[in-house]
């Protein structure tokens, strides 16, 4: 294998492309006509590639072009780069255009969703030409996102993911939770609840393998609870509010997002003191990669409403 030095000399940003696109196609003709180029040129840069790094990149098979293990490798990397190069061409068009360019935020069912709208709201008003993409989903399909520099920023509960070498990880505020049901549900107005009676209704629980279901499940085991009946498993904001409406499910929830959902009387937050064992909320980035005009006013943005906004839902 050559050294770093050699590999960063005789490497093109041509191969980093022939190697994503034939991942992407897994066949040379379609790669070729990708590329705009032929076939048995293409076969020759690979081979070339190939000769350079003294190692086989793509075993031929019937069924086409599959990466070997060092091929699979290189290119994670060197989608990376292009992914890299990609940001750095639209934050540098974006500058030369007056601009902030644009940052994709991915975000988990937590008071992030209470918090983000009033940090984008505060963005517009102080850099109107930023472009904002939010995304939501799990704490973990989100940190592969970011991983693959698909996502700009994550904020979402920290779990132990979180923490990995390759994120950086800022904490922004603790989470207090609690149990809410529909305004009509036949627990409200009851003033005298234990474990018993939220158990025996069934329950909207968070999806498994996440920071959230783990705290619960920890919660429950403490109290000396079973699981909760559950037909559902949903992190959906929008899946769970409907489901409270309509059936008689609890559900627990950051206090911040029950009490904005309870003014339009969508929720009822129960009088059950729920110990605060969840995992707080923090802001995620890849520790390598160098924060863009538009990531850098979002984050300015998000530490300035975290100032005035009562995430703590007391």
């Amino acid at each position: 294998m050559n050294s770093a030095s050699s590999l960063r000399r005789r490497l093109r940003l041509r191969d980093l492309e022939m190697l994503v696109v034939i991942d992407d196609t897994r066949n040379l003709n379609r790669a070729a006509l990708h590329l705009h180029t032929s076939q048995p040129a293409l076969s020759r840069n690979l081979a070339q590639l190939e000769s350079v790094l003294q190692a086989t990149l793509f075993d031929r098979t019937s069924r086409g072009m599959t990466p070997t293990l060092m091929g699979s490798r290189l290119i994670g990397y060197a989608r990376q780069c292009l992914a890299t190069l990609d940001r750095a061409a639209d934050d540098l068009t974006a500058l030369g255009e007056g601009g902030l360019g644009h940052v994709t935020v991915g975000t988990n069912y937590s008071s992030a969703a209470y918090l983000l709208p009033h940090a984008i709201r505060r963005l517009n008003e102080v850099a109107p030409r930023v472009q904002v993409t939010v995304r939501e989903g799990a704490v973990d399909s989100l940190l592969e996102e970011l991983r693959a520099r698909r996502l700009d920023i994550v904020i979402a509960r920290l779990g132990s993911q979180a923490y990995e070498a390759a994120f950086a990880t800022e904490l922004l505020f603790d989470e207090p939770m609690c149990v809410v049901c529909g305004p009509q549900h036949p627990l409200v107005g009851r003033t005298d609840l234990q474990w018993h009676d939220l158990l025996a209704w069934p329950w909207i629980l968070p999806p498994r393998h996440t920071p959230f279901r783990d705290r619960l499940g920890v919660l429950l085991q403490e109290a000396g609870m079973p699981w909760p009946e559950s037909r559902v498993e949903s992190a959906s904001i929008l899946v769970n509010t409907n489901l409270l409406l309509g059936t008689p499910v609890l559900s627990i929830t950051p206090r911040a997002v029950a009490r904005q959902q309870s003014t339009f009387g969508l929720v009822h937050q129960l009088p059950f003191d729920l110990p605060n064992v969840m995992t707080p909320v923090g802001l995620i980035t890849l520790r390598d990669q160098a924060a863009t005009s538009a990531q850098e006013r979002l984050v300015e943005c998000i530490r300035d409403v975290m100032q005035h906004l009562d995430l703590g839902g007391n």
